[in-house]
């Protein structure tokens, strides 16, 4: 099955893109997903979305059809055909 990623702020400038279709297994969690994108793109975007194994960064957003993840069941919240996965990362400034 296929699901939208788009990535906002710096993440953009690491994966040079806004957005792309990811073929992913049927009933893959949203944890593992992002795992899948952090190997794709590297140390640095890993960085950025987790503090530690498993646990994402305090400012990180995750959304999946514009509804936080930690309205539904968090990291272990399930992926269907055709979900939009937003990855927003914390936005620095003054």
């Amino acid at each position: 099955m296929k699901v939208e990623v788009r990535y906002f702020t710096f993440l953009r400038e690491i994966t040079r893109r806004r957005a792309e279709i990811i073929e992913i297994e049927d009933d893959l969690r949203i944890e593992e997903l992002l795992n899948t994108v952090c190997k794709m793109y590297g140390k640095e975007f890993e960085e950025i979305l987790f503090k530690e194994k498993g646990h994402l960064a305090d400012a990180v957003k995750v959304l999946i059809n514009g509804s936080n993840i930690w309205r539904s069941e968090g990291l272990s919240t399930t992926l269907k055909e055709g979900d939009i996965v937003q990855l927003l990362p914390p936005i620095g400034g003054g």
